[in-house]
Formats: structure tokens, sequence, C-alpha cells
């Protein structure tokens, strides 16, 4: 077997690679910066936004390319529920902190008043 470095969150393929696994996990995870936490698992992932505290819920096997969100819909409300615990379970594991929801949340649609109020300041020369 492969060595585990610290400091890593992965896990070794080789069971895999020599066959004697068909996976290393059920479930995996994924995060960007404060902006997303994600989970799937063979059939659904379930994508969380804190920042704007918006979830979606894509059914994989009938929607490979995540074009329909499931999450407004009451027959999901119990599979968000499981999925938001992993999710959790997922942070707990690897130490991450981010919150999943926001006191404060950003707008979730943004039209040219919302760039032309957060653009970046312009630096200007002293000369």
């Amino acid at each position: 077997d492969v060595y585990k470095r610290q400091g890593l969150d992965g896990c070794s393929l080789a069971s895999v690679i020599g066959g004697r696994k068909s996976g290393v996990r059920e479930t995996l995870f994924s995060s960007y910066r404060q902006c997303q936490r994600a989970v799937r698992d063979e059939r659904w992932k379930l994508i969380r936004y804190p920042l704007i505290n918006k979830t979606q819920l894509f059914d994989l096997r009938n929607d490979p390319h995540e074009t329909k969100d499931l999450s407004g819909s009451p027959g999901q409300a119990q599979r968000i529920e499981k999925m938001m615990a992993l999710i959790r379970r997922w942070q707990r594991k690897l130490g991450d902190e981010q919150p999943l929801t926001s006191d404060a949340p950003k707008p979730a649609q943004v039209d040219i008043e919302f760039f032309k109020n957060n653009a970046p300041q312009k630096k200007t020369k002293q000369g």
C-alpha cells in the first residue's frame, strides 16, 4: 500500500488499481473557497452555496449534465436533509469550519448595478 502523507485528504487508489476493490469511498466531498460545498454519491449530487444560502440537487443518473435542479421539489426534502448531514460529516472529518448558511447572504441574482457597486477600486498613480 502507498504511504499516506500527512496533510493530504485523499486516499490511496492502490486497491482499486490492483483490482481488489471497485472504489475507495461511497461519497465524495468538494469545496471551493468559502463559496461552495458539495457532496455526491453514485447517483445524487448536492451543492450548497453558503454565501447566498442556496442549495442545488441533481440526479446524476437521469441528468448527468446537471441541468435540472431538484432542490425545490417537495419530494426531495428528506434527501436534501440527508445529504446536508453528509456535508457536515465531511466537514468535521476534514476540519472544514465554513458555515453552511449566512446571516447576511449576498444576492443570488446579480445585475450590472451589483458589479458597479462591488467593482475593485482602481489604483491611482502618484507622481
